[in-house]
């Protein structure tokens, strides 16, 4: 509990530098190239980089700029960055919400890199049955034998018998086909639970 404590402290620390921060492009942790591309995104969009924006033109922004993030995100970056009040955003903004969506994409990209690492036990850079199964076991057996294969239907887009890194990206970033839906959450949530358990590990 105690820990907890501190580390919601810390938390609330963190979010009080981060008000006295001014947000500047130059501090958006954006790179040149980024940038530049930010700023082409912005004259295609014929926004003016020094007048000030709307959310909606923020969403419509990072369309341009490749992502599809959901309004919840989107709210949520801006809270985090304090900016959920504003009643108008600037294209600095735009560079740090940019940034802030960005580095979710990297740290999710590492967490199925490691997983995908740890699964592949030879490290060929594919996952065969035998190889799944004997990572669910390691694990406490979180699958059955038939949702183990379930899984390696979906999984195998290819149909080569093994699960490529790029197959298992794509699945776990894509809804299953809906044949039902029920039996498909209670089957996410068992795969959820197993990666879990592989990144904890």
């Amino acid at each position: 509990m105690f820990a907890r404590f501190i580390g919601l402290r810390r938390k609330l620390e963190a979010g009080r530098k981060r008000q006295t921060v001014e947000l500047t492009v130059e501090n958006s942790g954006l790179t040149p190239a980024q940038l530049a591309n930010a700023k082409k995104a912005m004259r295609v969009l014929k926004l003016d980089v020094s007048a000030p924006q709307t959310k909606d033109k923020l969403v419509i922004f990072l369309y341009t700029v490749g992502l599809n993030p959901t309004e919840d995100v989107i709210d949520s970056k801006l809270r985090s960055l304090n900016l959920h009040d504003a009643q108008h955003i600037t294209f600095a903004h735009f560079c740090h919400v940019w940034f802030a969506m960005l580095q979710d994409l990297s740290d999710e990209e590492e967490i199925l890199r490691r997983a995908f690492q740890f699964f592949d036990k030879d490290g060929n850079g594919e996952i065969s049955v035998h190889e799944l199964r004997t990572t669910m076991h390691e694990l406490g057996d979180l699958l059955t034998e038939d949702e183990i294969m379930s899984f390696m239907a979906i999984m195998d887009i290819d149909n080569d018998g093994v699960i490529g890194y790029q197959e298992f990206l794509s699945t776990l970033k894509t809804q299953a086909p809906d044949n039902d839906e029920d039996q498909e959450e209670m089957d996410e949530d068992r795969w959820v639970l197993s990666l879990q358990a592989t990144l904890s590990s």
